[in-house]
């Protein structure tokens, strides 16, 4: 059975989950040093007791404001890796399920013909990989930041016009609204980051780590994915983000910089390779089962 709390999960939050318990305790301890000096003054000086109360008070919440207001925000940033990691575990499951599908079939594209249980995992034209890739990169739209030159200048993630007619299309599925805008909109704002190979980055691997392209039938086939997720959330992006580029203390604070930060996201599924072309086997040796565009 499936269950989402798994290993993985919490090793990947549990530096979030550290800083956000620290935080507390500090937080905490904080509130009842200054409890325990407001009762001993008040021991001291029963007088005062009253009449400085407010001021008292006002001093206690300008020190405490900010560290609730850190840990709030560190939580909801929290809370987004999470979700976002989800998206990502199935977004290698459906990696996974192209890979058993297009590694047993022979597959044409711009770089070349692929034969049968066999794929190119050193070329960037593999037609192969471009499938897998594409089958990871879909899922993760949802959790990509939407195209502009904002989000260009801080992460160098340019617009990939190949991507606008299939999303396009995609989208006359969903024909509703939001904002405004039309869902094919939105989702060809956001595919450009996310079918970025840079952003989204896919492994496969055979038995024992293998990496050299060639599969048996029925041999297990890992798929690792690799996802940039962008940090939007105010000082919490600072404490746990990596920097597109440049100096992480100098993107942190905004100096010098324009790089924006994300945290890497990497999830694994393994399914069976199906081992058997899809097609039936009185077709043409000589023909292809997929076509891939540039």
């Amino acid at each position: 059975m499936f269950w989402s709390i798994n290993g993985s999960l919490l090793r990947s939050v549990a530096p979030y989950l550290l800083t956000i318990i620290a935080l507390a305790l500090y937080g905490g301890r904080l509130m009842s040093v200054m409890a325990l000096a407001r009762m001993e003054r008040d021991r001291r000086r029963p007088e005062l007791a009253t009449s400085g109360q407010s001021g008292a008070s006002a001093v206690e919440m300008a020190l405490l404001l900010p560290l609730l207001l850190a840990l709030l925000l560190t939580i909801l940033q929290v809370a987004l890796i999470v979700q976002a990691k989800f998206v990502v575990n199935y977004a290698a499951f459906c990696a996974a399920r192209s890979a058993i599908v297009a590694i047993p079939s022979k597959v044409q594209g711009a770089g070349g013909v692929e034969g049968r249980n066999r794929i190119n995992l050193r070329s960037d034209d593999s037609p192969k990989m471009t499938m897998i890739h594409r089958a990871a990169a879909l899922p993760c739209v949802a959790i990509s930041p939407a195209w502009s030159t904002g989000v260009m200048l801080a992460t160098l993630a340019t617009q990939k016009p190949e991507v606008a007619l299939p999303m396009e299309e995609l989208a006359s599925l969903f024909p509703a609204s939001r904002d405004g805008d039309k869902i094919s909109q939105q989702l060809g704002a956001r595919a450009h980051y996310a079918f970025n190979p840079t952003n989204t980055r896919v492994e496969i691997f055979g038995e024992g780590g293998d990496q050299s392209g060639s599969f048996d039938d029925q041999e297990l086939i890992r798929v690792r994915v690799t996802y940039r997720y962008y940090l939007t959330v105010p000082f919490a992006n600072r404490l746990f983000g990596s920097s597109y580029y440049g100096i992480k203390f100098f993107s942190g604070f905004g100096l010098l910089s324009q790089s924006g930060l994300y945290a890497p996201i990497t999830e694994e599924y393994t399914l069976v390779n199906e081992g058997e072309p899809p097609f039936p086997s009185k077709q043409d040796p000589g023909e292809v089962d997929f076509k891939v565009g540039g």
